[in-house]
């Protein structure tokens, strides 16, 4: 896993991670404090995983907890997740999985990291896949809407087509 950190430093983790055999580099969909990943302060860490060939990895956990945790203290009897396991995702964690990443990708593919990296490519892992056909459509819907007001997404294509051969899902 890399960490968003300084930028520079970002990248350099990235760089080693590949030369030590990563063949993919989990990232956080939690954005850094300061700066956003697709800011060009970042650039250099997206170009390393484009010149590798090496894919970004979105996983379970990596956004920190979308349900805030009160919705969970509702007087009934406390539940544990279905799997037994030490990630504890119940009915209403599910519910929300797929928020850190679809807010991620969005934003990645709104401020054209696809155009300016072409060959970069990634994955979101065990974060369900019911939520990216209707993403699709709003991120189309939210390019055409936007653009007189923001015109970095006048890109060339539409949103939903960069999504086309540089993401992957898994349910």
């Amino acid at each position: 896993r890399v960490p968003w950190a300084e930028p520079a430093r970002t990248a350099e983790e990235a760089s080693e991670a590949i030369a030590l055999g990563c063949r993919a580099i989990l990232v956080p969909s939690h954005p850094p404090r300061a700066l956003s990943p697709f800011h060009p302060a970042y650039h250099r860490f997206w170009a390393v995983l484009q010149d590798a060939d090496v894919p970004f990895m979105l996983h379970v956990g990596g956004g920190g907890r979308p349900l805030r945790p009160s919705f969970h203290q509702n007087g009934k009897p406390k539940t544990t997740d279905f799997l037994g396991g030490g990630e504890n995702i119940r009915s209403k964690d599910f519910m929300a999985l797929h928020v850190p990443p679809e807010i991620f990708l969005s934003c990645m593919i709104l401020d054209g990291m696809f155009e300016t990296f072409p060959r970069l490519r990634g994955g979101c892992i065990e974060q369900g896949a019911l939520w990216v056909v209707p993403w699709l459509r709003r991120l189309d819907i939210a390019q055409a809407s936007f653009q007189r007001t923001e015109p970095a997404l006048r890109l060339p294509r539409s949103a939903s087509d960069y999504v086309h051969g540089h993401l992957w899902f898994t349910p």
